[in-house]
Protein backbone atom coordinates (compact mmCIF):
# COMPACT_ATOMS: atom_id res chain seq x y z
CA UNK A 1 0.00 0.00 0.00
CA UNK A 2 1.26 3.44 -0.91
CA UNK A 3 2.17 5.39 2.22
CA UNK A 4 -0.21 8.21 3.14
CA UNK A 5 1.34 11.68 2.98
CA UNK A 6 -0.65 14.53 4.48
CA UNK A 7 0.02 17.63 2.37
CA UNK A 8 -0.55 19.97 5.34
CA UNK A 9 1.82 18.15 7.72
CA UNK A 10 4.09 21.20 8.01
CA UNK A 11 1.12 23.39 8.94
CA UNK A 12 0.01 20.80 11.51
CA UNK A 13 3.51 20.74 13.07
CA UNK A 14 3.54 24.54 13.17
CA UNK A 15 0.14 24.67 14.86
CA UNK A 16 1.17 22.03 17.39
CA UNK A 17 4.30 24.03 18.12
CA UNK A 18 2.25 27.21 18.55
CA UNK A 19 -0.11 25.37 20.92
CA UNK A 20 2.89 24.14 22.92
CA UNK A 21 4.25 27.68 23.18
CA UNK A 22 0.84 28.92 24.36
CA UNK A 23 0.84 26.22 27.04
CA UNK A 24 4.36 27.15 28.17
CA UNK A 25 3.56 30.85 28.28
CA UNK A 26 0.37 30.20 30.23
CA UNK A 27 2.28 28.01 32.68
CA UNK A 28 4.85 30.78 33.23
CA UNK A 29 2.17 33.39 33.79
CA UNK A 30 0.32 31.12 36.22
CA UNK A 31 3.59 30.54 38.09
CA UNK A 32 4.15 34.31 38.23
CA UNK A 33 0.62 34.76 39.56
CA UNK A 34 1.23 32.14 42.26
CA UNK A 35 4.45 33.91 43.24
CA UNK A 36 2.64 37.25 43.44
CA UNK A 37 -0.13 35.68 45.51
CA UNK A 38 2.48 34.30 47.92
CA UNK A 39 4.21 37.69 48.07
CA UNK A 40 0.88 39.38 48.72
CA UNK A 41 0.21 36.96 51.60
CA UNK A 42 3.69 37.60 53.02
CA UNK A 43 3.15 41.36 52.86
CA UNK A 44 -0.21 41.03 54.59
CA UNK A 45 1.36 38.91 57.33
CA UNK A 46 4.23 41.39 57.75
CA UNK A 47 1.78 44.29 57.92
CA UNK A 48 -0.30 42.49 60.55
CA UNK A 49 2.89 41.87 62.55
CA UNK A 50 3.82 45.57 62.30
CA UNK A 51 0.35 46.64 63.45
CA UNK A 52 0.54 44.17 66.32
CA UNK A 53 3.91 45.62 67.35
CA UNK A 54 2.43 49.13 67.21
CA UNK A 55 -0.40 48.02 69.50
CA UNK A 56 2.11 46.42 71.84
CA UNK A 57 4.21 49.60 71.91
CA UNK A 58 1.13 51.75 72.58
CA UNK A 59 0.18 49.60 75.59
CA UNK A 60 3.28 50.59 77.54
CA UNK A 61 3.14 53.45 80.02
CA UNK A 62 6.07 55.09 78.36
CA UNK A 63 5.36 55.33 74.59
CA UNK A 64 8.35 55.12 72.27
CA UNK A 65 7.20 57.56 69.59
CA UNK A 66 10.15 57.01 67.25
CA UNK A 67 9.73 53.25 67.25
CA UNK A 68 5.98 53.56 66.86
CA UNK A 69 6.37 55.97 63.93
CA UNK A 70 8.94 53.69 62.29
CA UNK A 71 6.51 50.77 62.58
CA UNK A 72 3.65 52.86 61.15
CA UNK A 73 5.84 53.99 58.26
CA UNK A 74 6.90 50.42 57.57
CA UNK A 75 3.27 49.23 57.73
CA UNK A 76 2.30 51.95 55.23
CA UNK A 77 5.13 50.89 52.92
CA UNK A 78 3.97 47.27 53.14
CA UNK A 79 0.41 48.34 52.34
CA UNK A 80 1.63 50.28 49.28
CA UNK A 81 3.67 47.33 48.09
CA UNK A 82 0.66 45.08 48.63
CA UNK A 83 -1.49 47.37 46.47
CA UNK A 84 1.17 47.28 43.75
CA UNK A 85 1.22 43.50 43.94
CA UNK A 86 -2.58 43.41 43.67
CA UNK A 87 -2.41 45.64 40.56
CA UNK A 88 0.20 43.34 39.04
CA UNK A 89 -2.03 40.35 39.73
CA UNK A 90 -4.91 42.10 37.97
CA UNK A 91 -2.69 42.64 34.93
CA UNK A 92 -1.61 39.02 35.09
CA UNK A 93 -5.27 37.95 35.29
CA UNK A 94 -5.87 39.78 32.01
CA UNK A 95 -2.83 38.10 30.47
CA UNK A 96 -4.00 34.72 31.76
CA UNK A 97 -7.40 35.24 30.16
CA UNK A 98 -5.78 36.25 26.86
CA UNK A 99 -3.41 33.25 27.00
CA UNK A 100 -6.29 30.89 27.69
CA UNK A 101 -8.21 32.28 24.72
CA UNK A 102 -5.11 31.90 22.52
CA UNK A 103 -4.60 28.35 23.80
CA UNK A 104 -8.22 27.43 23.07
CA UNK A 105 -7.88 28.85 19.56
CA UNK A 106 -4.55 27.07 18.97
CA UNK A 107 -6.02 23.80 20.25
CA UNK A 108 -9.05 24.20 17.99
CA UNK A 109 -6.76 24.83 14.99
CA UNK A 110 -4.72 21.69 15.77
CA UNK A 111 -7.83 19.55 16.25
CA UNK A 112 -9.30 20.79 12.98
CA UNK A 113 -6.17 19.80 11.08
CA UNK A 114 -5.95 16.47 12.90
CA UNK A 115 -9.55 15.73 11.95
CA UNK A 116 -8.82 16.68 8.34
CA UNK A 117 -5.75 14.46 8.42
CA UNK A 118 -7.80 11.57 9.78
CA UNK A 119 -10.47 12.01 7.10
CA UNK A 120 -7.89 12.23 4.31
CA UNK A 121 -6.08 9.18 5.64
CA UNK A 122 -9.35 7.22 5.76
CA UNK A 123 -10.15 8.36 2.21
CA UNK A 124 -6.68 7.26 1.13
CA UNK A 125 -7.19 3.85 2.72
CA UNK A 126 -10.64 3.42 1.11
CA UNK A 127 -9.30 4.53 -2.28
CA UNK A 128 -6.40 2.10 -1.98
CA UNK A 129 -8.71 -0.77 -1.03
CA UNK A 130 -11.04 0.09 -3.92
CA UNK A 131 -8.11 0.15 -6.36
CA UNK A 132 -6.77 -3.14 -4.99
CA UNK A 133 -10.22 -4.75 -5.33
CA UNK A 134 -10.53 -3.48 -8.90
CA UNK A 135 -7.06 -4.79 -9.77
CA UNK A 136 -7.93 -8.19 -8.30
CA UNK A 137 -11.18 -8.20 -10.25
CA UNK A 138 -9.38 -7.24 -13.47
CA UNK A 139 -6.77 -9.93 -12.88
CA UNK A 140 -9.50 -12.50 -12.28
CA UNK A 141 -11.36 -11.33 -15.40
CA UNK A 142 -8.15 -11.54 -17.46
CA UNK A 143 -7.44 -15.01 -16.13
CA UNK A 144 -10.97 -16.26 -16.81
CA UNK A 145 -11.66 -14.18 -19.94
CA UNK A 146 -11.58 -17.21 -22.19
CA UNK A 147 -14.29 -18.94 -20.18
CA UNK A 148 -16.87 -16.26 -20.96
CA UNK A 149 -16.22 -15.99 -24.72
CA UNK A 150 -17.08 -19.60 -25.57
Amino acid sequence: MKRFVFPLEAVLRYRRSRRGLCRQFLARILADDRALAEREAELAADRRAQLEEIRALDRHIRIDVDRSMARRFHAAQLQGERRGTARNRQLLAQQIAACRRALVEADRDVKALEMLRGRREAEHRVDHERRAAREMEEAWMALHAGEFTR
